[in-house]
């Protein structure tokens, strides 16, 4: 029913769950989601066919085979870190973003350049999919540039607010102006962390989402059209594209604000300790166990999207020992 088409949902689940020991009614996203509000408040239904998801020349993109596994040589980067500070971006809203990687006469663009004439072949992007920890409302979030009155602001810390110096200067100039050896850095960064804008992305909301904080446009399709622009451009200036991916664990279990695949069907996407119950913690996180059916489709569904509708050539498996090998050779 076309009718449908980018609709806005959410699944309302009763369901007995042993985090309260009793039966919640509980309302979730959709841990299948192949698009998403901004901050993953509601799922999008979305046709990843449809033209007004793809970006100019998506279907007419460069492919770059590489014929033996060995000839295979990577560049890792941090969507974020790879342009944060460049300064020469023609479009400073691209900085920290997917765009970022459509511009060719940038600093970090030209730099991949060089690398590719080097023999670098494929651009290994650490986790890509939407997380769990970065707010992606920029009106909410707070990024080092950003002056101490704005964080103060934005946060209501005290360790923001109590700060006798001006408040106008960045986060960042307030940080450099510290001596080396003094612990205040740390605690205005700790003080900060739950708010700011950086992440290192292995924490998984849902699997099947470019992640909406790399994105200008959070909201629904608008991030799967940039992230689409960012294959599109390293695919034809003749890199691959090689994607972290981390489905060991989710980023909350139980009733947690950014559990999903718990709240659906308690105790069953886990693993559990075989004594105790409790959920396994082994990766970091709430472990997933992939040796269940239903654990393992939902992995090999998501990869196959990534293959197909996002063109991503090859895949870095976190913790790869913690899915069953089965699983894996499937």
């Amino acid at each position: 029913d076309t009718s449908f088409a980018n609709k806005y949902y959410r699944y309302q689940v009763e369901v007995y769950h042993p985090a309260s020991n009793k039966v919640e009614t509980l309302i979730t996203t959709d841990p299948y989601s192949l698009s998403l509000s901004t901050n993953s408040e509601y799922s999008q239904i979305i046709d990843l066919n449809a033209p007004d998801t793809m970006p100019s020349g998506w279907k007419v993109q460069k492919d770059n085979p590489v014929i033996n596994p060995e000839d295979n040589i990577f560049y890792e980067t941090h969507i974020r870190d790879f342009s944060a500070h460049d300064k020469a971006l023609k479009n400073k809203q691209y900085r920290g973003k997917y765009l970022a990687f459509t511009d060719l006469k940038s600093d970090g663009m030209r730099h991949l350049i060089n690398l590719r004439d080097a023999g670098i072949n494929s651009i290994h992007l650490l986790p890509t999919f939407d997380i769990g920890t970065v707010n992606e409302d920029a009106e909410r979030v707070i990024d080092s540039n950003d002056s101490l009155e704005h964080a103060c602001h934005i946060t209501k810390v005290k360790a923001v607010c109590d700060i006798k110096t001006d408040k106008s200067i960045s986060i960042t100039q307030y940080l450099e102006s510290l001596p080396k050896n003094s612990l205040q850095q740390q605690t205005l960064v700790s003080a900060l962390r739950s708010f700011d804008n950086y992440n290192w992305g292995y924490d998984p909301f849902h699997y099947t989402v470019p992640e909406g904080s790399y994105a200008i446009n959070p909201e629904g399709k608008a991030r799967i059209v940039e992230f689409r622009s960012m294959v599109a451009k390293l695919h034809n200036i003749g890199f691959r594209v090689i994607m972290d991916v981390v489905y060991n664990h989710t980023h909350q279990a139980g009733l947690e604000p950014t559990a999903i695949l718990d709240k659906i069907v308690p105790n069953y996407y886990h693993r559990l300790d075989p004594i105790t119950g409790a959920i396994e913690q082994s990766t970091c996180c709430d472990n997933t166990a992939t040796e269940r059916v239903m654990m393992e489709k939902l992995m090999i569904d998501s990869l196959i999207v990534w293959t197909s509708d996002y063109k991503i050539d090859g895949f870095r498996f976190d913790l790869m020992a913690h899915q069953p090998k089965t699983a894996m050779l499937k």
